[in-house]
């Protein structure tokens, strides 16, 4: 469905990441994993076409839909909550505004045996018949199924869309991209403005979802539910995992472990051998094993420990009194 092929981004000197092929298809359920600043965002806009990389580039396929979701930064008005996810329908609200007109047209008619009724009948019965594919007759209870599961009300519902908070305008949007259906849900923090309730109905959602997911998020307990790949995002590297966040973490110090086994190992044999090259350089009878050696040391793909990211830590100075009086109380009384 979508392949990224040696894509690579850069933001001023600092490398985001660096000839990242990765293939999202079917039903895929990947997660993007890293620190604050890592790139996770910057990603999900790559793949969802918003941005474009330094190099490389991302292959669509032909009948793909894409759907992504923010963290924040949306806003909705001018029209009802009901009315603002309805009109994300695409083609279902299209058909049924053309299927309006051809009703009110056919209204007009007296004479309903003339070819030009009959052409209307047959173009109608053609888009009754796609609106039926695309399961319009059940798009009002879908859109209500959404909205109370996001945590809307059905009084809400003729509500203006800028009566909304920030975080309910997310769900808004969220709402949105559900009702579209695309073929891959590029969802960023999706779970940030949402309560309990909302979130195991989102979850639940995601879990039957006929598509592809890409996600990022901090809860780690709904990456874990949902997700079945892991691509960490780490000092410009990516790093995929066949498993979910919990694998991910475990698989990682599994491989963390293993990699600085071998690099003692191997500085262990470095040592002997530099040993051996020292104490007989000088030595004629050993020149040809000693030079044996150096070729080989030459020759040797050494390895190297990663990176770790460092973390941010924060000191604050004692805080000074205040030269001003913070709190006076004068004949102050209380009862229960």
């Amino acid at each position: 469905m979508i392949s990224l092929n040696n894509i690579s981004m850069r933001y001023g000197s600092k490398e985001l990441f660096d000839k990242v092929s990765l293939r999202v298809a079917g039903k895929d359920r990947l997660s993007l994993v890293g620190s604050n600043g890592a790139g996770k965002s910057t990603l999900l806009k790559v793949i969802a076409g918003m941005i474009s990389s330094d190099e490389g580039e991302v292959a669509i396929s032909r009948h793909t839909t894409v759907g992504y979701l923010p963290q924040e930064g949306i806003r909705f008005m001018g029209k009802t909550l009901y009315d603002e996810v309805y009109s994300s329908a695409g083609d279902i609200n299209k058909i049924q505004e053309e299927m309006r007109q051809i009703e009110n047209e056919m209204s007009e008619f007296e004479d309903t045996s003339t070819d030009e009724f009959m052409d209307l009948v047959y173009e109608y019965g053609e888009l009754q018949e796609r609106f039926q594919m695309l399961d319009g007759f059940r798009l009002k209870s879908k859109i209500e199924k959404i909205l109370i599961g996001l945590g809307f009300f059905e009084k809400d519902f003729d509500r203006m869309t800028n009566e909304f908070s920030g975080g309910w305008q997310m769900r808004i949007a969220l709402a949105k991209l559900l009702l579209t259906n695309p073929s891959i849900l590029l969802l960023d923090e999706p779970t940030n403005h949402l309560d309990i309730e909302s979130l195991i109905w989102v979850e639940n959602y995601l879990m039957n979802y006929q598509g592809a997911i890409v996600l990022v998020s901090h809860d780690r307990s709904f990456l874990d539910n949902i997700t079945q790949r892991t691509i960490e995002i780490s000092l410009g590297n990516v790093t995929e995992y066949s498993g979910n966040y919990s694998f991910y973490r475990t698989e990682k110090e599994i491989r963390k472990e293993l990699q600085e086994n071998q690099f003692n190992n191997q500085q262990n044999y470095l040592r002997q051998q530099e040993k051996f090259i020292e104490r007989f350089r000088y030595k004629a009878s050993k020149a040809k094993a000693v030079q044996s050696r150096i070729k080989l040391l030459d020759k040797v793909d050494w390895i190297e420990i990663e990176d770790e990211e460092s973390t941010v830590s924060f000191t604050f100075p004692p805080a000074t009194h205040s030269g001003k009086t913070s709190i006076e109380l004068s004949g102050v009384t209380k009862k229960l």
